[in-house]
């Protein structure tokens, strides 16, 4: 993977944290902008492996077009996808990007249901052209997509958005990098899901319980924002995509809920 900018004067910002301009279309052809996965959790039951996944990304953009977090495969992980298949008991979806593999981006309330649930499942989207040219984030910034359980409510702000993301840096050794933390707006064309962040009854509640908490997960800017708000403020952009060294998702497992609690007081 390329190597990002540690220092000098960023050409704009994107959500406030300092971004810059990044032209490597004339570099040699073996210094390519591929992005690595590298997954945890696997409980190996195909139907519900993603509700318990968690994965860390090398070289993780977001399209502020389109607004889709993306990852660039190499060709590699093709060939040892499709070689992989034909051996059997091997599983090589931890750490091949294929378009075969979810996350959960968020807590899981079982008051959804199985079809409301299956709506979490989630993954960038994987592409094969490899970029030339992006905003690059400071090389500590973690880029998190994450949907809301019911961030409108404090107890669930904390047990089931705020604390897994921590424990998801945590598992994945960056507990000390800026969290760079994007709620994830269902794009499915359905009603939003019962009581979360998008339920209209909701709405305000979590935009200003979220506005007053967000400094707990992220102190270097105080504008909690979702794929669809955030904003590259750069003077005549040259490209609208932006990347970071590293990024996160699948906290379906890490809630206070975790994949079968109702509450996460309850025993079983």
């Amino acid at each position: 993977p390329v190597k990002h900018p540690a220092s000098g004067p960023p050409d704009g910002d994107f959500n406030g944290f300092p971004v810059y301009y990044r032209d490597i279309s004339d570099h040699d052809k073996f210094a390519k902008a591929y992005s690595l996965v590298n997954c945890v959790g696997e409980n190996f039951q195909s139907d519900t492996n993603w509700m318990h996944r968690s994965c860390h990304f090398k070289f993780f953009c977001f399209n502020t077009t389109n607004r889709q977090f993306q990852v660039y495969s190499r060709k590699d992980d093709y060939y040892l996808h499709t070689w992989s298949q034909k051996v059997d008991l091997m599983d090589l979806s931890e750490s091949l990007l294929t378009n075969e593999t979810f996350v959960s981006l968020g807590g899981i309330n079982r008051k959804w249901g199985e079809e409301g649930i299956e709506r979490l499942k989630w993954f960038p989207k994987v592409l094969t052209e490899t970029p030339t040219e992006f905003y690059a984030l400071p090389p500590d910034v973690v880029m998190v997509p994450f949907h809301s359980l019911g961030g409108w409510n404090p107890g669930h702000a904390v047990w089931d958005d705020f604390l897994p993301i921590f424990t998801l840096l945590e598992i994945f050794q960056m507990p000390h990098e800026d969290i760079l933390a994007l709620r994830y707006v269902l794009e499915d064309g359905q009603e939003p899901l019962w009581a979360s962040c998008e339920a209209t009854a909701k709405v305000k509640d979590c935009h200003k319980l979220q506005r007053k908490f967000w400094p707990l997960i992220n102190n270097r800017t105080g504008r909690p924002a979702t794929q669809q708000s955030v904003i590259l403020n750069v003077p005549s952009p040259k490209t609208d995509l932006v990347c970071t060294k590293n990024g996160v998702a699948g906290i379906g497992d890490l809630t206070d809920h975790g994949t079968q609690k109702l509450h996460g007081w309850h025993p079983e």
